[in-house]
């Protein structure tokens, strides 16, 4: 059973919902996200998967693809990588398991 990040209490599905990641072929992909809820505090907390970013549209593989100096090319536009992830892969620090 998985426990919350916030105060460490078990946490019980409560449901789900879907999520679209793209890919760098400009694919989008559905993923279903479980949602919890926290026994303790309440709150309501999103079990993503590794390949997903909190918050970003694209993957990690394709965010880490357009943050590269020499990047491949991809349909996913670098314009529209955040400037502060950018940077924290730049630094090394955003490999995502490779």
């Amino acid at each position: 059973m998985s426990q919350c990040p916030v105060c460490d209490d078990a946490l019980v599905v409560i449901g789900s919902r879907r999520r679209t990641r793209r890919l760098a072929t400009a694919e989008r992909q559905v993923l279903v996200i479980r949602r919890l809820r926290c026994t303790g505090c309440r709150w309501i907390h999103h079990e993503l998967p590794a390949c997903l970013v909190p918050y970003q549209r694209y993957d990690a593989e394709t965010l880490e693809a357009m943050a590269a100096p020499a990047a491949a090319p991809c349909a996913a536009h670098p314009a529209r990588l955040p400037k502060a992830i950018a940077a924290v892969f730049r630094a090394g620090a955003g490999t995502c398991g490779h």
